[in-house]
């Protein structure tokens, strides 16, 4: 039974011997070669079940061989029983793997997340609205008090939407055009402005952060601005593969 990681195309990759697989202890890394194509896989005698160690083992292998190759990942968990079903794998694929390939080749994924800090959306409510004083005359309690606060929720959205499209502008006019392609991601903090996947040649690593660097200047203040660099282009990745 064979355990599968992703494909790298055949002879990309020098050696193996240094990837720690899936399982206790590691099973060891190898690769079975279709085609064009060099599918890394370890061969297990039976799985009962995959466990968070094994999530770590499965991603460090991934990111082990895009150090040396552009690879395709298959998704976690994925078995086969035959060698001629990881060779179906491959023929089934045979012209998205082709296109997948040219698409990322020499190219890396750069992950960029910002998110708004609360005292500085604080500091600009208060440009707007003297809390202290509307609190004083609004009361403790009752309808006044309930109504200052949503008033000064409203005030808050405004101003982390006004950042967001301040953001997503600049975003757009420093630093997309340096881009092949970009993926916006899920906003998954009510702090978060953006969350942003570029797929960038790897000559550009350099300007890329020195333009990054100018989006710290610019915003950081305001912001938090987390960013980073070479990471496999999983997410510009429409071909899924592995059961």
């Amino acid at each position: 039974m064979f355990y599968v990681y992703g494909i790298v195309r055949k002879n990309t990759i020098r050696s193996l011997e240094d990837y720690p697989g899936i399982g206790k202890p590691s099973s060891r890394v190898k690769s079975i070669t279709v085609d064009a194509y060099d599918l890394i896989v370890s061969e297990v005698d039976h799985l009962e079940k995959l466990d968070p160690e094994d999530v770590v083992a499965h991603s460090n292998v991934l990111d082990q061989l895009f150090a040396e190759s552009e690879v395709i990942p298959v998704k976690f968990g994925t078995l086969s029983k035959d060698p001629s079903d990881l060779s179906l794998m491959i023929r089934n694929n045979r012209d998205k793997l082709r296109d997948t390939f040219k698409k990322i080749q020499g190219r890396m994924e750069v992950g960029l997340k910002i998110y708004w800090q609360q005292g500085a959306v604080q500091t600009k409510i208060q440009e707007r609205l003297d809390v202290a004083r509307a609190r004083k005359e609004s009361g403790q309690t009752g309808e006044g008090f309930y109504a200052l606060e949503i008033k000064i929720g409203q005030i808050a959205q405004e101003i982390v939407e006004e950042w967001r499209d301040v953001l997503i502008r600049t975003i757009d006019g420093m630093i997309t055009p340096l881009a092949d392609d970009v993926t916006t991601g899920k906003l998954i903090s009510v702090y978060m402005l953006c969350n942003l996947s570029f797929l960038i040649k790897r000559t550009k690593r350099e300007i890329f952060r020195d333009q990054i660097f100018k989006l710290e200047t610019k915003f950081g203040r305001d912001c938090q601005i987390n960013y980073v660099d070479n990471l496999p282009p999983f997410n510009f990745i429409d071909l899924k593969l592995g059961s």
